[in-house]
């Protein structure tokens, strides 16, 4: 299954013009399938703002994206000790369930995902993955339904 990922966008404001030129080029990175570049881009802005979540959550993405499950979850694990319902998290840890064959703790952590924001797309569109693999085709049309109607296209 395809599914939709994490990406934060970071907002400038005057010292973080750095961070937000390289993560933009990290994103582009991403978006063209140069993973390893975007995960090296990525680690280079961390090792001068280890405090950037939103730099974590994209690193957890593109870690992801290359099935790198073991340093997702590592880097998925700091971010949760520091942002405890945050629906980026969950998402990530439903697709790394998913990826380690672990279909019912996805559709959890997708689940959780939704209960910490119930307009987060992304989600939704999981869980309608999620139920079209297992054959619930009803519950998948509904979750499906949801994520277009929150902007996932």
């Amino acid at each position: 299954a395809a599914f939709v990922g994490n990406e934060i966008r970071t907002h400038s404001n005057g010292d973080r013009s750095d961070v937000e030129v390289n993560t933009q080029l990290a994103l582009v990175h991403r978006r063209a399938g140069r993973l390893e570049q975007a995960e090296l881009t990525l680690r280079q802005i961390l090792q001068r703002r280890q405090d950037d979540l939103s730099v974590y959550k994209n690193l957890v993405q593109v870690l992801i994206d290359q099935k790198k499950i073991d340093a997702a979850r590592f880097v998925n694990e700091v971010i949760s000790k520091q942002s405890k319902s945050d629906p980026y998290v969950y998402n990530a840890w439903g697709q790394i369930e998913y990826l380690r064959g672990d279909v019912a703790r996805a559709a959890e952590a997708f689940s959780a995902a939704l209960d910490a924001d119930s307009n987060f797309g992304p989600a939704a569109y999981n869980l309608g993955a999620v139920a079209r693999e297992v054959g619930d085709a009803e519950k998948a049309e509904r979750f499906f339904a949801r994520a277009k109607q929150l902007g996932v296209s």
